[in-house]
C-alpha cells in the first residue's frame, strides 16, 4: 500500500493513472493508494470540487437575499469572478479523471455509460449559465440603480438551484460508484 499526503491530490491522481497503465505480473496484488485516512484520492478531490460548488451555491444564496440594498458591490465582483472558474474546474475534474474511470470499468452497464452522457449535457448547460450569472452579477455590480433586482434574484437562484440539484445527484449516484472502482466494491456508503 501507498500512502499519499492528502494535500497532494493533483500529484497522486498522476500516479493513480500512471499505476494503472501499468502491466502487473500474473498473481501480483493491486496497488491500493489511500489518503491517510483510507480515501481513494481521487475520491477526496472530487467531494472538494463538490463542496466548492456548494460553497458557492451559499454564497450566491446569500447575495440573492441581500438584493438589492444589502450588497457591496465589490463582493458581487469578487463572487462573479469565481463562478465559471469554480463549476469549469469541477467540470474538467469529473469528465477528464472521473468519467473515464467509470466508463472504462463498465463497458456493459448501459444505467452508467446514460448517466454519464447526462452529467456531460449538464455540465455544458451550467457552464453556459455560469457565464449568464457571472455577466449579470458583474453589470448589478457596475451600476446596480439600473439593474433589475428582481430578475438578478431569479436567475441566481435558479442558477444554485440547478447546481445544487447536480451535485446532490452525484453525491447520491457518482460518489458511490467511484468508491466501488477505487475500493473493488468496498461500502460504497460516502
Amino acid at each position: 500500500m501507498i500512502w499519499i499526503n492528502a494535500g497532494g491530490l493533483r500529484t497522486a491522481t498522476k500516479v493513480l493513472f500512471q499505476l494503472a497503465e501499468l502491466r502487473m505480473e500474473p498473481g501480483a496484488k493491486p496497488v491500493s493508494l489511500v489518503t491517510p485516512n483510507g480515501e481513494p484520492p481521487l475520491l477526496v478531490e472530487l467531494r472538494e470540487h463538490l463542496r466548492a460548488c456548494l460553497e458557492l451555491c451559499d454564497t450566491l444564496e446569500q447575495i440573492a437575499d441581500q438584493l438589492p440594498e444589502n450588497i457591496e458591490c465589490s463582493k458581487c465582483v469578487e463572487v462573479a469572478g469565481s463562478i465559471y472558474p469554480t463549476v469549469k474546474q469541477s467540470h474538467e475534474f469529473e469528465e477528464k479523471s472521473l468519467f473515464p474511470l467509470l466508463t472504462d470499468n463498465c463497458e456493459s452497464d448501459e444505467e452508467t455509460k446514460i448517466t454519464i452522457q447526462r452529467l456531460h449535457a449538464e455540465h455544458w448547460e451550467d457552464e453556459s449559465f455560469a457565464f449568464e450569472v457571472q455577466d449579470a452579477l458583474m453589470e448589478f455590480a457596475s451600476n446596480p440603480k439600473q439593474s433589475n433586482v428582481e430578475a438578478l434574484a431569479y436567475m441566481l437562484r435558479g442558477f444554485f438551484e440547478g447546481v445544487r440539484r447536480h451535485v446532490a445527484f452525484e453525491w447520491e449516484h457518482v460518489v458511490p460508484a467511484v468508491r466501488r472502482n477505487l475500493t473493488g466494491g468496498a461500502a460504497a456508503n460516502a
